[in-house]
Protein backbone atom coordinates (compact mmCIF):
# COMPACT_ATOMS: atom_id res chain seq x y z
CA UNK A 1 0.00 0.00 0.00
CA UNK A 2 1.37 3.40 -0.96
CA UNK A 3 0.15 6.81 0.03
CA UNK A 4 1.69 10.25 -0.46
CA UNK A 5 1.10 12.41 2.62
CA UNK A 6 3.26 15.54 2.90
CA UNK A 7 3.46 16.80 6.48
CA UNK A 8 3.91 20.21 8.09
CA UNK A 9 2.29 21.98 5.15
CA UNK A 10 1.82 25.00 7.41
CA UNK A 11 5.58 25.65 7.05
CA UNK A 12 5.28 26.92 3.46
CA UNK A 13 8.55 28.86 3.57
CA UNK A 14 10.51 25.63 4.29
CA UNK A 15 9.03 23.58 1.44
CA UNK A 16 11.43 21.73 -0.85
CA UNK A 17 8.67 20.34 -3.10
CA UNK A 18 5.67 22.34 -4.29
CA UNK A 19 2.14 21.04 -3.91
CA UNK A 20 1.94 20.76 -7.69
CA UNK A 21 5.10 18.60 -7.81
CA UNK A 22 3.74 16.38 -5.04
CA UNK A 23 0.41 15.95 -6.78
CA UNK A 24 2.16 15.17 -10.08
CA UNK A 25 4.35 12.50 -8.47
CA UNK A 26 1.36 10.92 -6.73
CA UNK A 27 -0.55 10.93 -10.01
CA UNK A 28 2.35 9.26 -11.86
CA UNK A 29 2.63 6.62 -9.14
CA UNK A 30 -1.15 6.14 -9.05
CA UNK A 31 -1.39 6.81 -5.32
CA UNK A 32 -3.54 9.17 -3.22
CA UNK A 33 -2.15 12.57 -2.20
CA UNK A 34 -3.33 14.50 0.86
CA UNK A 35 -1.37 17.35 2.46
CA UNK A 36 -1.52 17.37 6.25
CA UNK A 37 -0.51 19.39 9.27
CA UNK A 38 -1.07 18.55 12.93
CA UNK A 39 -0.72 22.20 13.94
CA UNK A 40 -3.79 23.68 15.62
CA UNK A 41 -6.19 23.56 13.90
CA UNK A 42 -5.18 20.26 12.28
CA UNK A 43 -5.37 20.08 8.49
CA UNK A 44 -6.54 16.84 6.83
CA UNK A 45 -5.16 14.56 9.57
CA UNK A 46 -8.50 12.77 9.94
CA UNK A 47 -8.97 12.66 6.16
CA UNK A 48 -5.55 11.02 5.72
CA UNK A 49 -6.32 8.44 8.40
CA UNK A 50 -9.69 7.61 6.84
CA UNK A 51 -8.09 7.32 3.39
CA UNK A 52 -5.56 4.79 4.70
CA UNK A 53 -8.36 2.77 6.32
CA UNK A 54 -10.39 2.91 3.08
CA UNK A 55 -7.41 1.68 1.04
CA UNK A 56 -6.79 -1.22 3.42
CA UNK A 57 -10.45 -2.22 3.52
CA UNK A 58 -10.74 -2.12 -0.28
CA UNK A 59 -7.81 -4.45 -0.90
CA UNK A 60 -8.83 -7.87 -2.19
CA UNK A 61 -8.18 -10.71 0.31
CA UNK A 62 -5.43 -12.18 -1.89
CA UNK A 63 -3.60 -8.83 -1.93
CA UNK A 64 -3.89 -8.52 1.86
CA UNK A 65 -2.36 -11.98 2.35
CA UNK A 66 0.44 -11.20 -0.12
CA UNK A 67 1.23 -7.99 1.79
CA UNK A 68 1.20 -9.83 5.13
CA UNK A 69 3.72 -12.40 3.86
CA UNK A 70 5.92 -9.64 2.41
CA UNK A 71 5.89 -7.71 5.71
CA UNK A 72 6.92 -10.81 7.67
CA UNK A 73 10.02 -11.17 5.51
CA UNK A 74 11.15 -7.55 5.44
CA UNK A 75 9.98 -6.34 8.84
CA UNK A 76 10.30 -2.79 7.55
CA UNK A 77 7.94 0.10 6.97
CA UNK A 78 8.47 1.98 3.70
CA UNK A 79 7.82 5.71 3.61
CA UNK A 80 7.95 7.88 0.51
Amino acid sequence: MSFCRPIKVDLVHLRKVTEEQGRELAHRLGIPYIETSAKDPPLNVDAAFHEVVRIIRNQPPAELEKNRRKRRRSGKCNLL
